[in-house]
């Protein structure tokens, strides 16, 4: 994976991690299988997809019109996937997920 330069924040070093940029190819192909998995009416398909192929937005729209569930889980991934364990937004967005929180 390509490291991002190093961010400073609160003294700490940390970096955050994307997928190492996708050629204009793969991506071409990723996205027509995402609009196909859409057009054939499988959404959770074209969340693994997209997930897989590291196209977070993708992942997080199509997500939130699969479920509540799929949607957390998608923003945990997105969060472990590209942010070190040390960042407060790491937490953050873990906690938005409803990990560390009690069940309602």
């Amino acid at each position: 994976k390509q490291i991002l330069p190093t961010i400073e924040q609160s003294n700490l070093n940390m970096t955050y991690r994307l997928k190492p940029e996708m050629s204009s190819d793969n991506l071409n192909m990723a996205m027509q299988e995402i609009e196909n998995l859409l057009l054939a009416g499988d959404r959770e398909g074209a969340v693994v997809k997209a997930v897989e192929s590291e196209l977070w937005a993708q992942a997080l729209i199509i997500s939130n019109f699969v479920s509540a569930s799929a949607y957390r889980r998608v923003v945990a991934r997105f969060a472990s996937c590209t942010m070190p364990e040390s960042s407060a937004a790491r937490t953050i967005f873990h906690l938005y997920a409803g990990y560390g929180m009690p069940d309602a």
